[in-house]
């Protein structure tokens, strides 16, 4: 009951507004939008209405992570996330709100109108557009898509933001982490570069396996932080007579290790660049897209999901996707002329 009379303190609006949000589906999903507040269901995804700036706003600018949702059904209860990183929201100035989502992503609008006290008031989302990957379980990310549509008020106290719902159905509570330190659904982090240096280990891995003194190869590179962990991966395609065939050349993923150290994860055995970050998900990776073609087969575009210990071998057989919508895809490989284009190994 402090719970109920806690929610009853926040003010909220009358009006409601119809939200329609994606989420991540799972077997035997409904299309059914969820009725009532506190009640999780998976929505159908709207378009994205435009952001309104909130420069002067005193959620403008910050960034949260999950702690826990209260439920004021008290056969809920309290629920709180298994890692709360999986969990974090930046309210941008300019009125948008980017979330991550365990392994989804959302982006969307927000509004706020302060009471005559600032540290609580109306609260609103707008439309969210969120992936549609399935999550492992336990995960919070149908809960809170959505139930954002029905989010009414916000209050900050001791540090910590309280969203509350209408009807007094429950709290989301949030704590603060750095702006711009969320990974809340923009597009990751990349660097593509032709000519950039690789590590040490790195580069004798290509000399071992697709090089000789008679037959040099030479190399792309890019990094992308493709699970949200703050540290880039590596990503290299490897040009030479001893590493392509008809099909194409493999690109290599490395995960950071240690100091510069980096450990190989997989090879993507018959690629061509571009090599794009998707704006998908699967368990909590960013998908890849690569270009494939050559060798008798049709050229095109080819998602490559994460399978749990790295990507998919062979981007041009199944479960990997044809696709021809690159919408939200970012390069970290980028085409290139000629072999001379790529960088050579330094000197053994």
């Amino acid at each position: 009951m402090t719970r109920l009379r806690q929610a009853r303190s926040f003010a909220f609006v009358t009006s409601l507004l119809l939200v329609a949000v994606a989420v991540a589906g799972c077997g035997g999903t409904t299309d059914r939008a969820a009725t009532n507040p506190g009640d999780p269901a998976p929505l159908a995804a709207p378009a994205t209405a435009p952001a309104a700036a909130q420069p002067d706003n005193p959620l403008a600018g910050t960034a949260w992570r999950l702690v826990e949702f209260q439920s004021m059904d008290d056969a809920r209860g309290t629920t709180k996330p298994a890692d709360p990183s999986l969990y974090t929201m930046e309210f941008h100035a300019d009125g948008a709100v980017s979330m991550r989502l365990n392994c989804n992503r959302a982006t969307g609008s927000w509004k706020a109108v302060p009471s005559a006290d600032p540290s609580n008031g109306q609260f609103e989302f707008g439309p969210l557009a969120a992936t549609r990957a399935l999550c492992p379980p336990p995960s919070m990310d149908e809960l809170i898509a959505a139930q954002a549509q029905y989010v009414r008020g916000y209050m900050l106290r001791d540090g910590r933001l309280h969203l509350s719902l209408m009807a007094d159905a429950g709290i989301f509570v949030w704590e603060p982490v750095a702006a711009g330190a969320a990974d809340s659904g923009k597009a990751p982090d990349t660097a593509a570069s032709a000519s950039g240096t690789i590590p040490a280990d790195v580069v004798a891995l290509i000399r071992k396996e697709y090089s000789s003194p008679d037959m040099p190869s030479r190399y792309l590179s890019g990094t992308a932080d493709l699970n949200g962990d703050g540290r880039p991966e590596l990503l290299v395609h490897v040009v030479g007579p001893m590493a392509c065939g008809t099909g194409g050349c493999p690109t290599l993923v490395f995960t950071p290790g240690e100091g510069d150290r980096y450990t190989l994860m997989s090879t993507l055995t018959v690629t061509r660049p571009p090599i794009r970050v998707s704006p998908r998900s699967s368990g909590g990776w960013r998908n890849l897209i690569v270009e494939i073609g050559g060798g008798g087969g049709r050229s095109g575009h080819a998602e490559v999901a994460h399978r749990g210990q790295g990507y998919q071998e062979n981007p041009t057989v199944p479960p990997a996707r044809r696709i021809t919508d690159l919408a939200g895809a970012h390069v970290v490989i980028d085409e290139f002329d000629s072999f001379e284009a790529a960088t050579p190994l330094p000197p053994d």
